[in-house]
């Protein structure tokens, strides 16, 4: 008997999603919800008039087709909450904690007391925990506390707290637009757990759960005065607070960083072919104090790495810069900017792989150490190189592969594929629209050369590693194409199969580099077994968008693959499961292929268990494996169903005593299973063992309880009932 799938089995104990939307009344009362990261609670409190508030959102909770949704008004936005906690610190001190939460806006935020006239920034000064999921700043005790959240180019909130004498600890609490996702919600709330309401924004639900009714208190709430701040500057002085200068342990010594000086463009493009660096290029043409505010900012910049070590810097230090004199406007000339200011970035040959027709300070923060241009500038270089290469009469195939292998390993949100950057809007309302450099190669001719790499490496008897990775990439759809064209691979492309077999070519080699990647954590390299690759493509059989001629041709690739693979296991199971899912297609037989398949795994005189545990062995990778004991049902599972084919197949007859075979292989990897003992009763019976036949059925009926699956037990029943009478 065929096992049930195990998908079924939990579709019965556990139903269809089931999904319930609200009419009724919202209980009144105070929800709550814990956020996922440190102690932070959210809270929301609902009145008996269905009015809501939560945070600095504020409304009123309606019912609209079936659904519940918030009529939102504006509402206060409290930046600081201030609370006292209960520490042992000294009476002339104050120890300030932040919160995990808070820590996200730490960079913003500088203090000053009574005590202290000058702002000083929070950050340089913190004590972290050991785990890093909080901090503490300790300080004179002061008479009043101001904290200050700094906004560039905004005005900063200022909140003046008063320090009772009996508070020596505190704990403060940021609220800057930390709830923003939550402007556009629906409610969803089940009538049997009406304690709970559920808040909806197309991503993980909310769920704000009711607390038990408690008298409203306040006192370990410090009251907080709010002020705006205008033209406020960090006491280092700087545009960002990113360039700061970092703080320095005791034996740590400035490496005297500076950016280089250029005397014109092109000694400037020149010096940037050696040290793998992009060029940006600022140009401001009517503004005096640019060129003074350009050298501060560059400064500050110089400051931020001077204390990091050589390698470091060959990390996060991609860049030098140069300012544009008035008579080198060719460049812009050239690439059509007319702005009365600009920046670009220029590789070693010279060609903008970016322009933005804004200055260099608003553009500042895409060339600091947290932006991702550096990526994007990268894949645009690649871009440029395919380009230089596809216009050449003479491929290089190494600057191919490297050039696709550098677009294939940029994560896919740094991958434009077009030529102009999403629009931002920064703090004061300005867009910013930059434009990389595309591609300009069509995709026939990137297929042309693609396909012109792999016939020449498949001559070629030693692993090009990043060939690899690029088809892995490629056949997971996480490659070039997707990255290029933004595209998937529906089905198998004559490059695909040029592809798959230099991946079987060098199948052994790449399994040894794919276990060292996966123990070592090799995050950068993709251990996708390859035939779990391949594999991938058996489902293209089951797909409505491969037409049915193309099914056939397919099918019999894949069987020459499964050859190729010396039958793997994972790769002959699924190949079995789509013959049993396409009736139509039997040019490849299914008991063929299963005996074929046992034949070139169980073919020694050593015990069942030896020989599959061989087949463990050889077919898992580390990152896919699964234990053993679910390996041996599997197997088990496997082979029965092969050997339940020729129990209901009339052409299958021929394989009628490898089916026993395979059947007996089933029941002594797993004993006691009422289905495989079934299959092997009536495979005897049909092979003229009948008193053997009736002995297992028998068997196989006591390992099935009727109270769990009566239908099974009363097949089972019947047909034992049959071998008895001789009717089966």
């Amino acid at each position: 008997m065929k096992s049930k799938n195990f998908i079924n089995y939990l579709f019965i104990l556990f139903g269809a999603p089931i999904v319930i939307l609200a009419q009724q009344k919202i209980k009144s009362g105070e929800y709550q919800m814990k956020m996922p990261f440190g102690s932070e609670q959210i809270y929301l409190q609902v009145d008996e008039n269905q009015n809501f508030e939560m945070v600095y959102l504020k409304g009123k909770f309606i019912s609209e087709n079936n659904k519940i949704k918030f009529e939102l008004k504006n509402a206060p936005k409290p930046i600081f909450q201030v609370n006292k906690i209960a520490e042992t610190s000294k009476e002339s001190e104050l120890k300030i904690k932040f919160s995990s939460m808070t820590l996200a806006y730490i960079h913003s935020l500088y203090y000053k007391t009574d005590l202290l006239d000058e702002y000083q920034p929070v950050n340089s000064l913190l004590n972290y925990n050991e785990d890093y999921s909080s901090a503490s700043l300790i300080i004179p005790k002061p008479n009043i506390l101001y904290v200050l959240y700094y906004t560039e180019g905004a005005k900063s909130q200022e909140g003046q707290i008063v320090i009772p004498n009996d508070v020596n600890a505190i704990e403060l609490v940021v609220n800057y637009d930390i709830y923003e996702p939550f402007s556009n919600l629906e409610v969803v709330q089940d009538p049997l757990q009406s304690d709970q309401i559920i808040l909806m924004d197309g991503m993980e639900p909310i769920v704000f759960s009711l607390n038990p009714p408690i008298e409203e208190s306040n006192e370990n709430q410090l009251e907080v005065s709010i002020n705006e701040v205008k033209n406020f500057k960090p006491v280092q002085e700087g545009i960002d607070d990113e360039y700061q200068v970092v703080e320095m342990e005791e034996n740590t010594t400035p490496n005297g960083f500076k950016f280089k000086e250029y005397a014109n463009l092109k000694e400037a493009i020149q010096d940037i072919e050696s040290n793998d660096k992009f060029l940006v290029v600022s140009y401001v043409k009517k503004d005096p104090e640019f060129e003074i505010q350009y050298k501060e900012l560059l400064k500050q910049q110089e400051n931020y790495f001077q204390y990091y070590s050589e390698e470091e810097l060959d990390t996060y230090q991609k860049f030098e810069h140069y300012l544009l004199k008035k008579d080198e406007d060719a460049l812009l000339k050239k690439h059509k900017i007319k702005g009365d200011k600009a920046v670009l970035v220029l590789n070693e040959q010279g060609e903008v792989l970016y322009s933005a027709e804004r200055d260099f300070i608003e553009e500042s923060e895409n060339f600091s150490i947290y932006s991702t241009i550096n990526s994007q500038l990268t894949q645009a270089q690649a871009q440029y190189e395919i380009d230089q290469l596809a216009q050449n009469n003479k491929l290089n195939e190494d600057t191919f592969i490297q050039a696709l292998h550098n677009i294939t390993t940029l994560p896919s949100n740094s991958v434009a594929t077009d030529a102009v950057v999403v629009e931002e809007v920064d703090a004061i309302g300005n867009t910013n629209t930059g434009k990389f450099y595309s591609l300009k190669t069509s995709e026939n001719q990137i297929y042309k050369l693609w396909n012109a790499v792999l016939t020449s490496n498949l001559k070629i008897d030693s692993l090009n590693n990043d060939l690899a990775q690029i088809i892995k990439n490629e056949l997971n759809n996480n490659g070039f194409t997707n990255k290029l064209f933004n595209k998937s691979i529906l089905s198998l492309r004559p490059c695909d199969r040029l592809s798959i077999d230099y991946l079987l070519k060098f199948k052994d080699s790449i399994k040894v580099r794919d276990d060292d990647a996966y123990t070592n954590y090799d995050e950068n390299y993709n251990w996708t077994n390859v035939l779990t690759l391949i594999d991938n493509f058996i489902y293209d059989l089951n797909s409505k968008q491969t037409d049915e001629k193309e099914k056939q041709p397919l099918l019999d690739y894949l069987y020459s693959l499964l050859v190729k693979s010396n039958y793997d296991y994972d790769f002959t199971n699924s190949y079995l499961n789509a013959l049993d899912a396409n009736e139509n297609l039997k040019k490849t037989n299914y008991h063929t292929v299963f005996e074929e398949f046992y034949n070139a795994n169980f073919n020694d005189k050593s015990s069942w268990i030896e020989q599959l545990d061989k087949l463990y062995s050889k077919g898992y990778s580390p990152e896919n494996a699964i234990d053993w004991t679910s390996f041996k049902y599997n197997f088990s599972n496997m082979a029965n169903n092969a050997a339940w084919q020729v129990v209901t197949e009339a052409n299958a007859k021929n394989y009628l005593k490898q089916a026993i075979k395979w059947s007996e292989t089933s029941n002594v990897i797993s004993k006691d299973n009422g289905y495989f003992l079934d299959t092997l009763a009536q495979l005897y019976y049909q092979n003229g063992q009948r008193e053997l036949a009736i002995q297992t059925q028998e068997k196989a009926l006591s390992n099935v309880r009727e109270i769990d699956d009566p239908g099974t037990y009363r097949e089972i029943k019947d047909v034992l009932m049959k071998m008895k009478a001789g009717t089966y």
